[in-house]
């Protein structure tokens, strides 16, 4: 059964091909399912609060957690810039 230790939503930029793979081939994950959404800009600077709003898809998925997995928009910005956005999913 697919996701029985936990439920794991994942908002990615539309160029990560590599981190859904790579979590999957992790055997201690074994039990946890992750859940995909994608942005769809390209625009660094906007990224952050279009992940905001995709979020509510989760909601209905039930995740345990929500993963931003976007490190560049992440270091551009700094922690103090994104973090009132993130503070929202």
């Amino acid at each position: 059964m697919y996701g029985w230790r936990a439920r794991v939503g994942l908002i990615l930029p539309a160029d990560n091909a590599v981190i859904e793979p790579e979590l999957y081939s992790v055997r201690e994950l074994e039990g946890v399912s992750f859940h995909s959404v994608r942005l769809t800009t390209t625009e660094r600077a906007e990224m952050p609060e279009q992940g905001v709003n995709l979020s509510y898809v989760f909601r209905e998925l039930g995740v345990d957690a929500i993963v931003y997995a976007c490190a560049e928009t992440s270091f551009l910005r700094g922690w103090m810039e994104i973090n009132p956005s993130l503070r929202r999913l």
